[in-house]
């Protein structure tokens, strides 16, 4: 018996249209799809609904790889509270997980270090640039930047970026990354720096790049990172994982230590960032934030970015010190007697 022919696509209406445009600016796109996939018969040619596809899509797949699903995780190198995790694929690509909580720190600070890419090079040891080259929106982006030792070993990396807000869903904010094929504009519009190669330097491709940060309560937050990239780099196998499986790690733990110095020093770039950039942090970001709290039943931790506006220009730059990666990968446990002293300090403050 035949089957009677599928309808033919519907047209959004208005108010569908409108809700989607709304949940689109939240930067919502899971809840995005959701809806969207209500509508049974919707046109899949309609730029709206190509886009919700997508985007949404990337987020899908993020979160299957958050859960760690498909082929088991080996155990890799932990310390100062981060776990780390490899497996393979079958065609031999080396994944990377990363997992750790981060406490006594305002979670919007949190995001800020992470979302100020520019600024990556203040608390990123061997970061040589970083140049955002499109933004979409306040949850979209493509950037170029690169990582080394000049003359020693360079790479640099085009990586597409964009988050979502799931505040309201899942507690949680989500990352997906990946680089753009070179012969293609990332997001349209944009054009594409051409691959140099030459003595030590060459560019890295990050195959995909998932991240979660899950709310725990107004001053803690659990991170994980999930990544795949290829470093193009001629190093036997054994080493170049030694070194993967631990510089993920400590790429956590130095998000985590910046995290905590913005709330400590008022000339801190990205505190200078939070106050001039009002446009996302001040008009989209806080009200956001403030709803978040409130269903959440948490109070209002101290914010201090948006207590004083006093201007404030940034301090210098750090000067490039190469053995500072070496010393944090080394060091890990007096990183975190540190971080014990930071927390031991915290706490009194946060009891009154």
């Amino acid at each position: 018996m035949m089957q009677p022919p599928a309808p033919p696509p519907a047209l959004l209406s208005g108010a569908v249209r409108s809700e989607l445009l709304r949940l689109k600016k939240d930067a919502r796109w899971l809840d995005a799809l959701d809806r969207l996939e209500e509508e049974q018969f919707y046109d899949a040619s309609d730029p709206l609904c190509a886009e919700i596809e997508s985007v949404g899509g990337r987020f899908r797949e993020a979160q299957r790889e958050l859960a760690e699903g498909g082929r088991p995780w080996e155990e890799g190198h932990s310390y100062a509270g981060i776990a780390t995790k490899f497996r393979y694929d079958d065609d031999g690509t080396l994944w990377l997980s990363t997992e750790g909580v981060m406490e006594h720190i305002e979670l919007y600070y949190t995001v800020s270090v992470i979302r100020e890419v520019e600024l990556f090079g203040e608390w990123v040891p061997l970061i040589r640039f970083v140049e955002v080259l499109r933004q979409v929106d306040f949850s979209r982006l493509c950037t170029h930047f690169a990582v080394g030792v000049p003359l020693v070993l360079v790479r640099d990396c085009l990586l597409e970026c964009a988050a979502c807000n799931a505040a309201l869903r899942d507690s949680s904010l989500y990352f997906a990354g990946k680089t753009p094929p070179q012969n293609e504009d990332a997001e349209g519009g944009v054009v594409l720096p051409a691959r140099t190669r030459g003595f030590a330097f060459d560019r890295m491709t990050v195959l995909a790049l998932h991240a979660r940060i899950e709310f725990v309560s107004a001053t803690s937050q659990r991170v994980k990172v999930v990544a795949a990239v290829d470093l193009r780099l001629r190093l036997p196998r054994t080493l170049l994982d030694f070194l993967m499986k631990r510089l993920v790690g400590v790429f956590l733990l130095l998000w985590r230590r910046q995290s905590r110095a913005i709330a400590k020093d008022p000339t801190c770039p990205h505190r200078i960032k939070i106050e001039r950039d009002t446009d996302f942090y001040k008009d989209w970001l806080w009200p956001k934030y403030l709803a978040f709290l409130k269903t959440k039943g948490w109070q209002l931790p101290s914010c201090p970015a948006f207590e004083d506006h006093t201007t404030l220009e940034p301090t210098a730059p750090p000067t490039d010190h190469p053995e500072e990666l070496a010393a944090a990968m080394i060091h890990a446990e007096k990183l975190e007697r540190e971080e014990s002293q930071d927390r031991d300090d915290a706490e009194p403050r946060e009891g009154k």
